[in-house]
């Protein structure tokens, strides 16, 4: 599934990205409509990221937006999950989610800082 031109580090970055957009979009979407339709929301956002992205780290981003959905439809089944509510999953994610590109930066820096050539 890698790809030569992408990188470990790259891919965590864009999963990084994907989880963030899910969150704001769950925080959003939940705004408006229930949390169960607004999960629903993400996970069909994720699926057509992943369907008309081009490369892989489109495909890491759109991950990363499924797995917000996907927890957020968890969430919202009753008796699922750790029943969190809508704003703090995706508080939750938006954070989870910064990580990733900071980790994703450094180990990238590293890893150039590293290679001989």
């Amino acid at each position: 599934m890698a790809d030569v031109s992408s990188t470990g580090p790259m891919r965590l970055r864009m999963s990084g990205v994907g989880v963030v957009g899910g969150g704001v979009l769950l925080a959003g979407a939940a705004t408006i409509v229930p949390f169960w339709f607004a999960a629903s929301i993400v996970v069909v956002a994720g699926v057509i990221w992943m369907t008309f992205g081009d490369g892989i780290d489109a495909f890491q981003g759109s991950v990363g937006i499924l797995a917000v959905g996907g927890i957020g439809l968890l969430e919202a089944l009753p008796g699922t999950g750790l029943g969190l509510d809508p704003v703090a999953l995706s508080g939750l994610a938006i954070a989870f989610g910064c990580f990733d590109v900071v980790a994703g930066l450094v180990l990238g820096r590293f890893s150039s800082a590293n290679d001989p050539s």
